[in-house]
């Protein structure tokens, strides 16, 4: 073998023995480094942990009063719906009663109307007859009566014949217009 084999395996291998040394005073370095940081970021870690107790205790807190209210609020929102649909059924049934009165209102005008009329037609019925009643009675008491004293009196039945045909004419009037009152209601 040639002499320069032995003499570069063995730089060769003390080149290697040295790269191990440094790598390992390296690795003991960095730990050694990281140690030193270690404890530092647990005593910073430690401290924020104390600091931030208090806020997560707080919202912790929050979250839970938080869900109390929700509840509460929950329940009155529920309680206002209850009420709301009451006072909605409360005002559809007296509506309902309220048509149903109405209704029966509005029958009865129509029945007190229809007998106004009827009574009204029956009054005018009875004037009349009693008009034509007279008249005839004063006819009859014509002949009855001597003939000078029957002129006088047929005058006076005449003109009280001329004031009860006036009186039935205002009469049926006034029935004419509580017609047209009701045709325009």
């Amino acid at each position: 073998m040639a002499s320069w084999v032995g003499p570069t395996v063995a730089i060769s291998v003390a080149l290697i023995a040295l790269s191990f040394l440094v790598m390992a005073f390296i690795t003991i370095a960095v730990a050694h480094e990281a140690r030193k940081k270690s404890g530092t970021m647990v005593r910073e870690l430690t401290e924020l942990r104390r600091d931030l107790a208090p806020a997560l205790a707080s919202i912790n807190h929050f979250g839970e009063v938080g869900s109390d209210v929700i509840g509460q609020l929950r329940d009155e929102v529920g309680e206002v719906i209850k009420t709301s649909q009451g006072v909605r059924r409360g005002v559809d049934k007296a509506v309902r009663q309220a048509e149903g009165r109405l209704a029966d209102l509005d029958a009865l005008l129509e029945v007190a109307t229809d007998e106004a009329e009827a009574a009204l037609m029956d009054a005018s019925a009875a004037i009349q007859s009693v008009r034509t009643s007279a008249g005839l009675l004063s006819h009859i008491g014509r002949f009855l009566v001597p003939q000078g004293e029957a002129d006088e009196e047929y005058e006076d039945d005449e003109e009280v014949e001329e004031e009860e045909e006036d009186a039935l004419e205002d009469l049926d009037e006034d029935a004419d217009d509580d017609d047209d009152d009701e045709d325009v209601a």
